[in-house]
């Protein structure tokens, strides 16, 4: 989960952050393990830069080079590189008094994975990641959410306005590689509460509301410490803590204490049914937290529980599904009970180079950080075509309905352009 900040820069761990990285340089090269267990999510990840395109063209020719001058530099010290940018506008009919009808901003980012060791038994890895947004002709802040009432980013490819460190963390993998343990700055919702069709805001959905659940309070680029491990044949179990005050461009430890974390815990079953007569690949996942932070009143410290499911099933070739399902202490967490649920198609009425999907959630709002409870319904189609090369582009509509906070209908509209490579 993203949101806008805009925080002080710190000087002390940007440092600290370049002078791990220097120490990676110097390691020996290693071979990467293909597990994807072992990458670290980012925005865009799961984009294909294959030439397979609409149009046999190149026009980011000079980025998609210089991002291969920068992998040939720090492959023989085992680090990697993934960059993406993207651009995205979005204008709202109905709008809260007084706020902005209209969002344009550049977002761009980078990051990888530094590898120290590696071997049969395990390995120890420097997970990176730095983002930041500007904009383009409009203001980046405040967020378009804000707008129509949202708790959740609109637009979940923005982060910091500035460019800063959003994670920074020690990967060891264990036990045959059937174990990972993580500390350091990192975003919980990079392994908790994921989906393989509603998560990735540069290839899927947008909305913040459709790459988590509303009820689950997942911190956002705070310190913390996780573990994952294989129970047994498709079953895999993860649990973790986090800073819940800490977000953005911080260190990560602002504002940590014994009263401020979260816990989580996830079960996540891999199951393969047959459907029209052929195995199809579903994740179905548990997950229960708790979530304590500071009293917006200043009254002392608050906390409380919650729960969600959370399922994609592949039902064709090239159509999946997938749902949410969840609740929470209202205290803690914007929404006390929300359910989402959709579909992704590749490839849809046979257009080559092109993907669409479709999802609606119905949440009840709770009184954090809004004047009332109430009722809240959100939709959002997208499309998504497969331009050039490393260039994706096309539309992305939402819909928000809030009218026990006065905002009524807003139909949100939007295009989206994004490189990956």
């Amino acid at each position: 989960m993203t949101e806008l900040f805009e925080l002080e820069e710190k000087p002390k761990f940007t440092l600290c952050c370049m002078f791990m990285l220097v120490l990676a340089a110097v390691t020996a090269a290693q071979e990467l393990p293909e597990d994807r267990r072992h990458h670290h999510y980012q925005k865009g990840s799961s984009t294909s830069t294959s030439t397979d395109s609409l149009l046999d063209v190149a026009p980011m020719l000079p980025l998609n080079d210089l991002t291969t001058a920068i992998r040939g530099l720090a492959k023989p010290a085992g680090v990697t590189f993934n960059s993406s940018a993207a651009w995205t506008w979005q204008h709202a009919g109905d709008v809260m008094p007084g706020t902005a009808r209209t969002r344009s901003v550049f977002w761009y980012g980078g990051g990888g994975l530094a590898t120290f060791w590696h071997d049969d038994h395990g390995l120890g890895q420097v997970v990176y990641n730095i983002e930041g947004n500007v904009g383009a002709g409009t203001p980046s802040q405040p967020p378009l959410a804000d707008s129509v009432a949202g708790p959740f980013a609109l637009n979940n490819i923005l982060t910091s306005q500035d460019l800063f460190l959003a994670s920074l963390y020690w990967q060891q993998a264990f036990a045959d590689h059937h174990a990972i343990l993580r500390i350091g700055k990192m975003m919980d919702s990079s392994f908790f509460d994921t989906n393989s069709v509603a998560y990735d805001p540069i290839s899927g959905f947008l909305a913040e509301d459709f790459n988590q659940s509303i009820t689950n309070p997942l911190p956002t680029h705070g310190f913390g410490v996780n573990i994952e491990w294989d129970v047994a044949d498709d079953i895999v179990m993860r649990c973790g803590i986090a800073n819940s005050e800490s977000g953005g461009n911080t260190t990560g430890f602002d504002g940590l204490s014994a009263e401020h974390l979260c816990s989580v815990a996830e079960m996540d079953i891999t199951a393969h049914p047959t459907i029209n007569n052929a195995k199809r690949d579903g994740h179905y996942r548990f997950l229960v937290w708790h979530n304590g932070i500071a009293n917006s009143t200043g009254t002392g410290d608050i906390d409380g529980w919650g729960g969600l499911f959370n399922f994609d099933q592949e039902i064709a070739e090239n159509v999946s599904i997938f749902g949410r399902i969840g609740s929470g202490s209202g205290s803690v967490t914007p929404s006390t009970f929300s359910v989402s649920t959709g579909f992704a198609i590749d490839k849809p009425f046979d257009f080559q180079h092109s993907s669409t999907g479709l999802a609606v959630e119905y949440a009840k709002m709770s009184a954090l950080n809004r004047p009332v409870r109430g009722h809240r319904t959100m939709l959002e189609w997208y499309w998504r075509t497969h331009l050039t090369h490393s260039l994706y582009t096309g539309p992305v509509v939402q819909y928000v309905r809030d009218n026990d906070i006065g905002l009524g209908d807003s139909v949100i509209w939007g295009f989206r352009t994004t490189w990956s490579f």
